[in-house]
């Protein structure tokens, strides 16, 4: 016969080790908004946790220990102090890259607040040269991006590309494109590098969660540019990927709906197709029954079928668009208008 440990046993072997009482001391102080004590017990921490013998209890507690101390000196406004703090945990030797990353962005931040912006750089360059997995590192790119465009975004945007070619295979790879090519649409007025780095992204890079954004805004400047048929293929490139799952639902792209809709106008106003705009403005809402943009598709659907002289059409759309949105922009006077254009009881 098996006889059960008792429950408190169990309890007490599952659960994780209790952590040193100098780093407990700290983190209760710091909960409590003593940071003076706080400093004092991490500090004494920071000493402690490097004599455990453990690695994985060493990584993790003097990780917290350090990032804490870091932390705590910045509250106290010591921030020359808390840089200092923040780098050290580069040089610790823990192997705990997501840690270190995140500590040498908090320190480059701190810099760029004192006015040391080569020092800031500096470190905002190691994160995304030597940390380019890390999560740390997509931080890093915005607050350099946020800072840089209004420096000299062309040398920016030519920096960044060459890191590109450097860590193309990494995770920061998508983001770094995504930020070069905001930046020579938005600073540096080239709309036409902006495309090209989009669809870059979009093709090297086809699971990034950043594909959907790079082809809808590849579609969008091809629109802009002219190149109907190339708005077209990127459009129909990105509600290709509609996925469905009966067990957990319907995931979609934020732009799906914006592309459906986007899809029909073109195919409208700008390729001269309008029952194959009809067909795509009537897919919208089976396909997104939750878009905000059904009350659009079917005010357009409305305006196609009276462009096509399918008057009887048009007046369904315009019913349908009166009784599922009654509060709908459209109800103010565009429907209105429609409706005694096309003859509509």
């Amino acid at each position: 016969m098996i006889r059960l440990a008792p429950l408190p046993f169990l309890l007490v072997s599952c659960s994780a080790p209790a952590p040193p009482p100098d780093l407990a001391r700290a983190e209760r102080h710091e909960r409590a908004g003593q940071d003076d004590q706080a400093l004092s017990a991490y500090t004494q921490a920071v000493d402690t946790c490097r004599r455990e013998s453990d690695r994985e209890r060493r990584r993790r507690w003097c990780s917290a220990a350090l990032l804490g101390r870091a932390e705590t000196l910045e509250r106290l406004g010591r921030r020359e102090e808390a840089v200092a703090a923040y780098q050290a945990m580069a040089t610790a030797g823990l192997a705990a890259p997501d840690a270190e990353a995140q500590a040498l962005v908090s320190a480059a931040r701190l810099r760029l607040d004192l006015g040391d912006d080569k020092g800031a750089y500096e470190l905002f360059w190691r994160v995304l040269a030597e940390y380019p997995e890390a999560s740390a590192a997509d931080e890093a790119l915005r607050r350099v991006v946020r800072d840089g465009r209004g420096r000299d975004p062309a040398a920016l945007a030519r920096v960044l590309m060459g890191l590109y070619g450097r860590l193309a295979t990494s995770a920061v790879a998508d983001n770094l494109l995504a930020a070069v090519a905001e930046l020579h649409e938005t600073a540096l007025s080239q709309p036409e590098e902006a495309r090209k780095l989009y669809d870059l992204l979009a093709r090297e890079h086809p699971k990034s969660p950043l594909w959907d954004d790079a082809v809808w805004q590849g579609a969008r400047l091809a629109a802009a540019a002219g190149d109907f048929a190339g708005a077209e293929t990127r459009y129909r490139s990105l509600l290709a990927r509609r996925e469905k799952s009966f067990l957990v639902g319907t995931y979609n792209s934020v732009w799906m709906d914006d592309a459906q809709l986007a899809l029909a106008l073109l195919l409208r106003d700008r390729l001269g197709r309008a029952q194959d705009a009809a067909r795509e403005l009537e897919l919208l809402p089976r396909h997104y029954p939750d878009s905000v943009l059904r009350d659009d598709a079917l005010y357009e659907l409305a305006a196609t079928r009276q462009g096509l002289g399918d008057r009887p059409r048009a007046c369904e759309a315009l019913a349908a668009l009166a009784r599922q949105f009654p509060d709908s922009k459209y109800r103010l006077e565009q429907a209105p208008a429609l409706a005694t254009r096309a003859g509509c009881r």
